[in-house]
């Protein structure tokens, strides 16, 4: 029969402590159970029932898409679109953006621990009919991140809606939008 020692015992006793922590210490490894509310707090409180509900056109895309909604707040708007944030059914954040010319819809709904570590973002383009006839195309993109987070700059054709919200037409110049923590200096670089 093999036996352990008390300092052996007390190594793995010690390297188990450690691996603990480091895995707490570690952005998004944490085992603690997060709300979407403690992400973004748009997400708690009453919110306003007739500005947050989702237009026909949205909810339609969101039906198509399967998403069942539990929360919804709108965001703001721009020249070029109209943009919600959302909790679903499972639990995930969700972020749509309306084009207002095309009515193109765009969802993105993320797992909370990849919306902490990479943020969220919607758009694309649309295609539309203008007054004489003649076929045009728009534009719009949004990008969210957790509450505690600035954009490093704003780039050509976006505008900050929120602190930690960027959208607009977008010109697609740049290939990444960086937050920055304001706490820890952390980046998200979300692709554009």
């Amino acid at each position: 029969m093999r036996t352990v020692s008390h300092k052996k015992r007390s190594c793995w006793a010690l390297a188990a402590v450690m691996a603990t922590i480091a895995l707490v210490a570690i952005p998004g490894c944490s085992m603690q159970q997060t709300e979407p509310a403690d992400l973004l707090s748009i997400l708690s409180g009453a919110g306003d029932a007739e500005k947050d509900a989702l237009p026909k056109i949205v909810d339609d895309a969101r039906e198509r898409d399967g998403a069942e909604l539990r929360v919804t707040r709108f965001l703001g708007e721009t020249a070029s679109g109209r943009y919600w944030v959302g909790v679903d059914e499972r639990g995930e954040i969700c972020v749509f953006a309306e084009q207002k010319l095309s009515q193109h819809v765009s969802i993105n709904c993320q797992s909370l621990q990849r919306f902490r570590l990479d943020g969220a973002s919607a758009g694309g383009s649309g295609s539309y009919k203008d007054e004489e006839g003649n076929y045009r195309t728009d534009h719009t993109e949004l990008f969210v991140v957790p509450d505690g987070y600035a954009p490093v700059e704003i780039p050509e054709g976006l505008e900050l809606i929120q602190p930690n919200v960027l959208a607009g037409e977008g010109t697609g110049g740049d290939h990444w939008v960086s937050f920055r923590s304001e706490g820890t200096g952390r980046q998200i670089k979300i692709p554009r």
